[in-house]
């Protein structure tokens, strides 16, 4: 049941609106509402329900109104506890609840820099009022206090949301709502400040000026107050026109592409100058190269955030922290542009094309983990005159054309800014006092003024002062000559500093520190638990010693991770203790599990969330399929390919997941056949989705014949539907539809319900093929009945699309469109682009039979776009469809016009498009059915 309370008290159940008998039924629902789970006493409820004045038989007639209200919301839902009821509700059943956690996730993401996704967080929460909080029982004695608490987080909601919309530069748009607010709650300073800086922006600084008098003399008359100290700050900086009140425009903020800062950058002013002076000078490729820990990727993406406005086309950031093989560099690339994987090019091709005539600037961070990539560097400059890369490494790339920039500690006078700032951050009372001054100094010399060693010391100021400090730090913090690239310069103090804060942890905290290591590129809380038997107060204990550090995802899910430096320390410690093999081992079985419970899901769980959740774990199966490469787990890493192989080929990590299959193949000669097995029909799998068909076929007849030996029915009917699909883009149609007739019998043998569905629809595509038009459409009406009863939405679109394909080629171009829309709608609600892609070409070419011409090439357009975009390739049948059909409309509409109407329809967002080929299409329809009638 949903209960809702902030309009009208309500409840909704899955058959409607619950109707409530009476205004009394309603005064006791909304009081065991605001109880909020709490047992409400007999008295309480009776002087809820009839004030001063209660009846006579005032118990009996509260029972007969507690007897209605569980008749029409279960019993079950009004327990009697002692002399009192209370209402039990499950969680999220409640939309107060539902606000109060939307709003949690828009303030996180306001608090990260995210406007945009704030803004439309913010509105989702408001959306959630219907009215006044309990409207029916707002003017009740016992509602007064609630209703009141919830108008003020009502208002604070409003005013985040107009924050979120101020920082995205709608101030215009604004000053209207602000000034009607402002008439209505004008006592609130927030709001009022929000209307000053909305008019300020709009150039109407007398009028935002004008406000704060009026603000400041209604204070003074009404309240003898006058206004805070935020109000009045924004009044100094609209007279002194401060540079701070500006914002930027909103198509400035599209071509950053870069991580929100954490914190504020402290110093650095001349770094930041001198590097503005080499980037907009003509220098195409600078290194920041230093100690780790000294700055080099706070200093590249402060550089990047401002020289944003001379880079057209966007400045992008490539974190190659995690990336273990050099080989991989393109596709990461290619990744944090946002290109997918193309299967006609490799990565290279596609970053050269897009790269080619583009004004960019590519932050590539880290860069030492991958030197041997430095050549395509090169390469991606040349190609690309617009193209300028800004990297930061422990050593230079040693390319021709480099600038190396060695970036230095801090001067000491912006180390104790540092220090101090940081020492805030955990200690609000830490001030730095005249007498601790010389101290702090003493403190961010003795740690050579690396910002990292400062930054790691100033978390220990909740707990020791710096004078505690300055005992406690090692004494010598001598610097590192110059040594092997993989030894900078300073390591040593770093690993001198990380070495001192790892000591004042407890024990039980400094093996949790060495064994957490063993994850890379961060891990969940359950993870944690799982790999370390961590617990969320000792990574909580962790983070206040600034060695581990969480952030809130897009979801509101809690990440945990370690600075990469921190992490090789934590990494030599577990291994000086002897203990890496047994952490790494669970940690990569962890994995390993994980990938087989996404891989055990319902095909049509495998999208949205559960992807990203695997795309956020992607660098702890890497390391997982590392460490059981190295040390010999062969059945491990097969497990792990054999999992990810779905994954892989629905992901943007197609060419690393052919790689990564291949490897652990080379060494499975002994390994148990399901494992092989498994890890074969995963390369089928990615060979599918790469069109390397030959491949597809030799994996999956490999699969096949070890499925057949096992005699696992099941995996036999998957690994012919595998050889079926290769088998047929092959060429060999009559192959393919052996594969699936048998692939059929042993599904309908089984009972397996999903497995049935595709065989038929698989089957029914080869009869298309091979022209048995009405042996196909009945395979596909009894693949639509599967699937709609094992609840197969996918499978359901893909069948009416199919319906309609075989329609088309029997000439019943109406009957057509009217599948081809019912496909379209089922894929516009799971948001399957591929599937919408399909329904526009089939909805084109229904039309482009039916005297829709204009339309059909319009959405030929749209959907040849889409395709591109999104790297789907149509299937034999519907890319012949769509040459014969463009060909056709070619011929009807005459060159120019069809070029012109393709063209608009290149403009269309997939969404629209779709809106449009839906309404064609419904049209359409109706207008053949007048016709007929």
């Amino acid at each position: 049941m949903d209960f809702r309370v902030l309009g009208p008290v309500q409840v909704v159940a899955g058959s409607g609106a619950v109707e409530l008998a009476s205004g009394k039924q309603v005064a006791l629902l909304g009081c065991l509402l605001i109880a909020g789970g709490e047992v409400v006493s007999r008295d309480r409820l009776i002087d809820a329900l009839w004030g001063e004045r209660p009846p006579a038989a005032a118990v009996n007639a509260l029972q007969v109104h507690v007897h209605g209200l569980r008749r029409r919301l279960g019993a079950q839902r009004i327990e009697t506890q002692g002399p009192g009821y209370r209402l039990w509700l499950a969680t999220g059943e409640l939309d107060l609840e539902r606000f109060e956690l939307v709003m949690a996730r828009g303030r996180s993401e306001l608090a990260g820099g995210e406007a945009d996704a704030a803004a439309s967080t913010f509105r989702e929460a408001l959306g959630l009022w219907r009215g006044p909080a309990y409207d029916d029982v707002r003017y009740e004695a016992f509602a007064q206090a609630e209703v009141a608490r919830l108008e003020e987080l009502r208002l604070a909601a409003l005013e985040d949301r107009i924050e979120a919309d101020l920082a995205l530069g709608r101030h215009r748009d604004l000053v209207p709502e602000l000034e009607a607010l402002v008439s209505a709650h004008g006592s609130r300073e927030r709001l009022c400040g929000q209307l000053m800086l909305a008019l300020y922006r709009s150039d109407r600084q007398a009028a935002a000026l004008e406000l704060f008098g009026q603000v400041r003399r209604a204070m003074r008359d009404e309240l003898g107050l006058v206004p805070g100290p935020a109000l009045r700050q924004l009044q100094r900086e609209i007279l002194q026109q401060d540079a701070s009140l500006a914002v930027e425009p909103a198509e400035l903020r599209a071509r950053r592409r870069l991580p929100a800062a954490e914190t504020t950058l402290v110093g650095r002013e001349a770094e930041l100058a001198e590097l503005a002076l080499l980037l907009r000078g003509g220098a195409r490729l600078v290194t920041l190269t230093g100690a780790g820990g000294i700055g080099k990727t706070r200093l590249a993406l402060q550089t990047g955030h401002e020289l944003t406005e001379a880079f057209t086309d966007g400045v992008y950031f490539v974190d190659l922290s995690h990336v273990t093989d050099p080989a991989l560099v393109p596709e990461a690339i290619a990744v944090a542009l946002g290109l997918g994987t193309q299967r006609e090019e490799p990565p290279e091709a596609a970053l050269r094309a897009f790269l080619g005539g583009r004004q960019t600037l590519l932050l590539l961070d880290n860069f030492e983990v991958v030197d041997a990539a430095a050549p395509l560097v090169s390469e991606l400059l040349r190609a690309a005159p617009g193209l300028v890369v800004l990297a930061t490494s422990r050593a230079p790339l040693r390319l021709s054309g480099e600038h190396q920039y060695r970036v230095e500690p801090l001067p000491l006078g912006d180390a104790v800014r540092l220090f101090a700032a940081r020492a805030r951050a955990v200690a609000p009372s830490f001030r730095r006092p005249s007498e601790e001054a010389e101290e702090v100094a003493r403190l961010c010399r003795r740690l050579d003024c690396l910002p990292l060693a400062i930054e790691l010391t100033a978390a220990r100021t909740r707990d020791y002062a710096p004078r505690e400090l300055l005992e406690s730090v090692p004494g010598s913090l001598a610097l590192a000559g110059e040594g092997p690239r993989d030894l900078p310069s300073r390591q040593r103090t770093l690993r001198s500093t990380i070495d001192w804060s790892h000591r004042l942890l407890a024990l039980e905290e400094q093996a949790l520190f060495a064994r957490l290591a063993v994850f890379a590129g961060g891990f969940a809380g359950a993870g944690a638990a799982s790999v370390c038997d961590a617990g969320r107060e000792a990574l909580a204990s962790l983070a206040r010693a600034s060695l581990v550090h969480e952030r809130v995802d897009a979801g509101g899910a809690v990440r945990w991770f370690m600075l990469e430096t921190v992490r090789e320390y934590a990494l030599e410690l577990l291994e000086e203790i002897g203990e890496g093999g047994v952490w790494r081992l669970r940690h990569a079985e962890h994995y390993a599990g994980l990938a087989e419970a996404a891989q055990d899901e319902h095909p049509a769980s495998r999208s949205g969330a559960a992807w990203r959740g695997l795309e956020a774990e992607h660098d702890n199966f890497r390391a997982a399929l590392d460490w059981s490469r190295d040390s010999g787990a062969v059945e491990l890493g097969l497990r792990l390919v054999g999992a990810l192989a779905y994954f892989w080929a629905t992901s943007d990590h197609l060419q690393e997941g052919r790689a990564r299959i291949d490897e652990a193949l080379s060494h499975a000669a002994g390994a148990p056949a399901p494992l092989r097995a498994t890890a074969l029909a995963g390369a089928a799998l990615v060979a599918h989705s790469l069109g390397d068909y030959e491949r597809m076929r030799a994996s999956a007849q490999a699969s096949l014949d070890l499925w057949r030996r096992l005699g696992d029915e099941r995996r036999t009917a998957f690994a012919l539907n595998q050889l079926g699909i290769a088998l047929s883009n092959l060429g060999d149609i009559d192959g393919g539809v052996g594969c699936h007739e048998e692939n059929a019998a042993i599904s309908r043998r089984l009972g397996d319900g999903m497995r049935l569905s595709a065989a038929l629809n698989n089957l029914g595509y080869c009869l298309l093929r091979r022209g048995e038009y009405g042996r196909a459409g009945a395979l596909f009406d009894e693949g639509l009945a599967v699937c709609r009863e094992i609840g197969h939405r996918t499978g359901e679109s893909v069948m009416l699309g199919n319906q309609g394909l075989a329609a088309l080629l029997e000439r019943r171009p109406a009957e057509a469109l009217g599948l081809f829309r019912r496909a379209l709608l089922i894929d516009r609600e799971l948001g399957y682009a591929e599937g919408l892609i399909y329904g526009l070409v089939g909805v084109a070419a229904a039309l482009s039979a039916t005297d829709g011409a204009p339309e059909a090439a319009l959405l030929l357009g749209a959907a040849q776009v889409a395709a591109r975009a999104t790297a789907v390739e149509l299937e034999p049948l519907e890319l012949e469809l769509q040459t014969r059909v463009t060909a056709m409309l070619r011929e009807a509409l005459g060159i120019e016009q069809f070029a012109a109407a393709h063209a608009s329809g290149q403009e269309l967002r997939l969404q629209d498009a779709v809106e449009r080929g839906l309404r064609a299409a419904g049209s359409r329809d109706a207008v053949i059915g007048d016709a007929r009638s």
